[in-house]
């Protein structure tokens, strides 16, 4: 997913009619696959240091209030994204492993954490996740329920094999430096 930021790069590295290599010279950051990576990863998807970032703007003559106003547009964006529904989430942590248990549809949230908190008194020595919204997440150990609220949204338990997570639903996040800048 593009980003408002990663698109005023790209129109700016465009209107000056300048080539990736071109800019990662003119940074001054040098002509490394590192910088041709960092820099796909700012055009692509918004995601950048303040060093790069400082040092794209310099070399591409972008002011910052121009830089500012993506970050807002970026920050709305994922902040709409955060307030689509989802379906509920039972995730139980077993050694290490999460594994995702069925929920009935329709279910209320109250019931939906009853379920839960069943299930931890099933598994005592689990931990299980419930994921109510993107930003709302009930952990239940022991059978004891404890709410969770993250304003930036909450990562739902994932494994990770080979280096790529499973089980996640923030896999699309429209991800940026507003996130960063808005701290």
């Amino acid at each position: 997913m593009t980003s408002h930021l990663g698109q005023l790069v790209r129109r700016s590295r465009e209107r000056l009619r300048l080539r990736p290599a071109d800019v990662a010279l003119k940074t001054g950051l040098g002509n490394s696959a590192k910088t041709f990576r960092r820099l796909a990863a700012l055009e692509e998807r918004g995601e950048t240091s303040e060093d790069l970032l400082t040092h794209v703007m310099s070399a591409l003559n972008i002011e910052p209030e121009a830089v500012r106003a993506a970050c807002d547009e970026d920050m709305a964006d994922y902040q709409h994204f955060l307030d689509e529904p989802i379906p509920p989430r039972l995730v139980v942590r077993i050694a290490g492993v999460f594994a995702e248990t069925a929920l009935p549809g329709g279910a209320t949230t109250g019931e939906v954490i009853a379920l839960a908190v069943a299930k931890s008194r099933e598994m005592p020595t689990q931990t299980v996740y419930l994921t109510l919204s993107r930003r709302e997440q009930v952990v239940v150990k022991n059978g004891e329920p404890t709410r969770v609220f993250e304003r930036d949204g909450i990562a739902p338990p994932s494994t990770r094999v080979g280096g790529r997570a499973f089980g996640g639903f923030l896999t699309a996040v429209p991800t940026s430096v507003a996130t960063r800048l808005h701290r």
